[in-house]
């Protein structure tokens, strides 16, 4: 009898990744997963993508494009802009915020994510007479909201 080696999958699995966890190449490619992942969740959470029944990619498209569709005719969102992903968003606030009110809505506060903290978009908003709703980030000072919230 020889000596046997142990045979060692190829295939990754959860417990057994291919890259090891403490690496640089998986901090990498955890980032852009998590980008994806984040797209993916926002499709599902914002646009009611969630309650997916059917399978196949053919199909999945399909069932997007629908309820875009439909949210469209129903006149949801109030205002888009389809940019590359080179600009920030919070560089569109202004832009979409007019179009809003130029559909006859008059928005008294606006709720955005942490990444549109800046001095920029509260201006924005309160020249447009709306008070911006947005978490603070880490370390930064409480702001006081406008006076658009007491009208």
């Amino acid at each position: 009898m020889g000596w046997r080696l142990p045979y060692l999958s190829q295939r990754a699995d959860r417990r057994h990744p291919l890259v090891p966890r403490d690496s640089k190449r998986w901090r990498r490619l955890n980032r852009g997963r998590a980008a994806v992942e984040r797209t993916f969740g926002r499709l599902k959470n914002e646009y009611a993508l969630a309650p997916l029944r059917v399978r196949g990619r053919e199909r999945v498209a399909l069932h997007a494009d629908l309820t875009m569709l439909s949210q469209a005719l129903a006149g949801l969102p109030l205002a888009w802009r389809v940019e590359t992903a080179r600009s920030h968003e919070s560089m569109h606030v202004a832009s979409l915020l007019d179009a809003v009110i130029a559909r006859g809505f008059s928005p008294a506060t606006v709720a955005m994510d942490m990444g549109y903290d800046n001095n920029r978009v509260y201006a924005e908003c309160a020249e447009r007479g709306c008070a911006a709703i947005i978490p603070l980030r880490r370390g930064q000072p409480e702001r006081k909201l406008s006076s658009a919230l007491s009208r």
